[in-house]
């Protein structure tokens, strides 16, 4: 196991590899989770990159997402659940 030395050591040698591996995470996560509409349509999104005291790289992701397809479908389904069944979520909610 390295410790957090050797990592600090490892990165310092390499920051392009930080940098690259930061990049494609956070595109993997903008175009597979965000834009593959999982919690509805990505409208925008705004991420600012900032540096942590050790050299690290971070976001602050900011994104907008439009559930009205989403809120339909389950309006819909919601619909056709039976009496018991919409009291019952509505006291879940």
């Amino acid at each position: 196991m390295y410790t957090i030395a050797d990592r600090l050591k490892t990165m310092l040698m390499n920051p392009l590899a930080v940098v690259e591996y930061f990049h494609n995470t956070i595109r993997a996560i903008i175009e597979g989770v965000l834009k593959g509409g999982i919690f509805g349509e990505l409208v925008h999104f705004y991420g600012p990159i900032e540096y942590q005291g050790r050299g690290t790289p971070h976001i602050h992701l900011a994104v907008r997402i439009s559930m009205s397809h989403h809120l339909d479908l389950q309006l819909t389904e919601i619909s056709s659940y039976g009496y018991e069944e919409q009291h019952r979520l509505l006291r879940y909610v």
